[in-house]
């Protein structure tokens, strides 16, 4: 039986479930790139090489990521991330943006 309630979990909740989905063989969020950001009437998320915008009462605005420069555009400018100077990131997001390709049917 669960009781839920409007208490913040204690902090070893959170490690546990992040520990979790970053490690289990059968998780899906390894080697993903995956984010999503919401506001008072709109949510953005990055996954399975789009970036989609959701608005109420329309349908989603999903668009193919193209290339290491739409994806670090759309990082910094629809999530406001600063990424860091870093030579692997980018390797890193164009072998994410291929495999995503490859999964697509």
């Amino acid at each position: 039986m669960y009781r839920f309630d409007l208490q913040a979990p204690a902090p070893i909740d959170n490690v546990v479930g992040n520990w979790y989905v970053c490690t289990h063989p059968d998780s899906s969020f390894p080697g993903q790139l995956r984010a999503s950001l919401t506001g008072p009437d709109w949510r953005r998320t990055i996954g399975s090489g789009n970036y989609t915008e959701y608005r109420p009462g329309q349908a989603p605005d999903k668009r193919p990521l193209h290339d290491v420069g739409d994806v670090r555009e759309v990082l910094q400018q629809r999530f406001g991330l600063q990424l860091p100077d870093d030579p692997r990131l980018d390797p890193a997001i164009n072998d994410w943006l291929q495999r995503s390709r490859a999964a697509t049917p």
